[in-house]
């Protein structure tokens, strides 16, 4: 008596789990696992270049780690010895880190009155930020410019101002504290 054994390929491609956007360019792309499968062949492209494999292994799972800003896709096939499935639906991942802290600032201060002051507070940007928050004496925000006039009715302060860049990510750290000087 012969035995034969046949392998089936397996029939169905993994679905993949969406991400779609991340801050770090650190995540997991994970997927459904298939019957008969025995591996996973994960192919990724970066900011749109060629797709190239970079996972072939039995987990339904890869930690990726350090993905620069862009716009990423991943599809993945389920294999065994008989062969694999037709690829999965694309998944996206965009990659869109919080800006850098801000350049400077400067900030002078204009005596009004004797209780009545004008800050005017300058910075530089990296060119990535959507908007900008001002916190001191008085605190102000901003989408595009990178300065504020604030006037506030007291006498100068003391109190040191601190700039932060924003995005749809997240913010940047604050800036260094700098107190107001005088108007040159």
């Amino acid at each position: 008596m012969v035995s034969t054994t046949v392998i089936l390929r397996p029939d169905t491609a993994p679905q993949l789990a969406g991400i779609g956007i991340n801050n770090s360019g650190n995540y997991t792309v994970s997927w459904s696992g298939v019957g008969w499968a025995t591996t996973y062949r994960l192919q990724e492209a970066l900011q749109g270049a060629g797709w190239g494999t970079i996972h072939d292994e039995g987990a339904t799972q890869r930690a990726l780690y350090g993905r620069p800003e862009g716009m990423h896709q991943y599809r993945v096939a389920a294999c065994n010895e008989a062969g694999c499935t037709d690829w999965s639906g694309t998944m996206q991942v965009q990659v869109q880190m919080p800006p850098p802290v801000p350049l400077g600032p400067t900030v002078w201060y204009e005596r009004l009155a004797a209780s009545r002051t004008r800050y005017s507070i300058f910075w530089g940007d990296a060119g990535i930020s959507t908007g900008f928050e001002v916190t001191g004496p008085a605190s102000c925000m901003t989408s595009s410019e990178m300065s504020c006039v604030i006037e506030i009715n007291k006498a100068p302060s003391t109190v040191p101002f601190q700039v932060r860049a924003c995005n749809a990510a997240g913010c940047s750290a604050w800036t260094d504290p700098v107190i107001a000087e005088p108007m040159p």
